[in-house]
């Protein structure tokens, strides 16, 4: 599936376009209220929101030997 933007990618012009609707969208949704969060660096969203929910999974250990 072709992406609607490929003209943008080799358009300077198109990507600073781009660039300039993205930043109007971010700056109306911070004034509605919304919020911003940084993952940090090595977490997935997955994992940061798991672990800002209290709800982390707990790793397998491995299984011990019989002997």
């Amino acid at each position: 599936m072709p992406l609607d933007n490929t003209k943008d990618i080799v358009d300077p012009e198109g990507a600073r376009r781009r660039q300039e609707e993205l930043d109007q969208m971010i700056k109306e949704f911070l004034e509605k209220g919304g919020k911003i969060e940084r993952i940090p660096t090595g977490m997935t969203g997955e994992q940061y929101r798991e672990m800002k929910a209290g709800t982390a999974k707990k790793k397998k250990g491995r299984k011990a030997k019989a002997k």
